[in-house]
This record gives structure tokens, sequence and C-alpha cells, in this order.
């Protein structure tokens, strides 16, 4: 569909299947609530980190280029230092 229903559908199916597996291991189902909770907001914590270090590599990314531009757009003459003894 392009709206990432399976990928939603399949992550939620797999959380289900875990669950499953920590109840018959003897969790009881506000642990495991408890669980997926905190995994969740450490989950958003690494994604807003990612999104950061992704955010000021583009930024830098974007500074090199216009710096780049901005020599690039100079007379060769300017670019090259005279040797002047």
């Amino acid at each position: 569909m392009g709206d990432a229903t399976n990928m939603v559908l399949i992550l939620g199916g797999e959380l289900l299947k875990q669950a499953e597996h920590l109840l018959i291991m003897g969790l009881v189902p506000s642990e495991v609530i408890k669980g997926y909770e905190l995994a969740s907001v450490k989950a958003l914590a690494e994604l807003e980190s990612t999104f950061m270090v992704y955010v000021l590599f583009r930024s830098n990314l974007a500074k090199k280029n216009q710096s780049s531009r901005h020599i690039a757009s100079r007379p060769l003459s300017r670019r090259i230092p005279s040797h002047r003894h």
C-alpha cells in the first residue's frame, strides 16, 4: 500500500508473538506491558538521536557544497597563490 500498513501489521504481530513467549515464561501481562513501554521510550530516543545526526550531517554537507560552489565560481587567477619573491 505504500503507507507502511504492512510494516505496522508485521511489527504488531511480532510483538504479540514475543509477548506470548514472555507470558509462557511466567511474566504477568503488566510486566510485559511495562517492558514494551520502556522499549518504546528507548526506541524513540534512538530514532530522535539518529535523526539529529542525519540533520547535522545534511547541514554540514550543504555548507561544504555551498563553499565549494563559491570557490569554483572565483576566477582561477584568484585561487592560485602567486609566488612573488
